[in-house]
């Protein structure tokens, strides 16, 4: 224990001579200083600050492709930046959007209709519908996803490995928030979310922590469609529990919870 402090009270030191950085050392924003912080500073030694904040960033992607191809859940195409995917949709669009998943033979047709996805090519056809780059009353929220530890995202939460930033969500009437992630930017191809984290009363630390449902969570849909990253995506939500089904909410906050080991 006393070679670990040392340790750490020696990256703190170098942290604190970086010019212009700023380090946040409750990596896992629970604003306690504990086991888990000084696991996840740790991966940081050796790495070099970039004078903002923010340690360098080395992704870890198993496999970049110039073309991606269903047979490699980790792959990355060169030319393409996954990021997590937060949806939802007004009432407006929830007939159209029921009717291509229907028509295009999907068993999910939205929760709002009491489905759930129960196959991978649920999610695939989630993902093509096309109203999510056209329909007024369709919504896609891209979020950076951290492939390592270190500093803060804008609304000053931690950045921790695998886990997707902060994500403010305004809302002129109900919705079901859902979010999709590409595999590759997990640690490893089973890795996954037990739970998120949100907040509905203003407060961006989104510190509400709500399990996610690991059937739907099992499913891992291939997408290779325009609109997207190419890759494997992972659905999660809290159906049947309606934490994320906000209404009269005007305007909330989600972000990733700490994600299995997998493997």
């Amino acid at each position: 224990m006393k070679h670990l402090m040392t340790l750490m009270a020696f990256v703190v030191a170098v942290a604190a001579g970086a010019q212009n950085v700023v380090y946040n050392p409750d990596i896992d924003g629970d604003n306690v200083i504990g086991v888990s912080d000084i696991l996840q500073l740790l991966t940081l030694f050796g790495t070099e600050g970039d004078g903002t904040g923010v340690w360098s960033e080395i992704p870890n992607w198993t496999n970049v492709v110039e073309t991606y191809s269903c047979s490699d859940t980790m792959a990355v195409v060169s030319n393409q930046e996954p990021k997590a995917l937060i949806f939802y949709l007004y009432n407006s669009v929830l007939d159209d959007f029921a009717t291509y998943m229907f028509e295009n033979g999907a068993n999910f047709f939205g929760f709002e209709y009491s489905s759930i996805p129960e196959n991978s090519y649920d999610i695939e056809s989630m993902l093509s519908w096309p109203g999510w780059t056209n329909d007024p009353g369709a919504f896609v929220i891209s979020a950076d996803v951290p492939q390592v530890s270190g500093g803060n995202d804008s609304y000053g939460n931690g950045k921790v490995a695998h886990v997707f930033e902060t994500v403010e969500i305004t809302l002129d009437e109900p919705a079901w928030i859902t979010v999709l992630v590409p595999q590759s930017l997990m640690e490893n191809s089973t890795s996954s979310y037990t739970y998120l984290n949100y907040d509905v009363n203003g407060s961006q630390s989104a510190c509400t922590a709500t399990e996610v449902s690991s059937t739907i969570a099992s499913f891992l849909g291939c997408y290779t469609g325009p609109d997207f990253a190419h890759g494997h995506y992972r659905m999660y939500t809290s159906y049947a529990n309606p934490a994320l089904n906000w209404a009269g909410v005007s305007n909330g906050f989600i972000r990733g919870g700490i994600p299995s080991n997998g493997e």
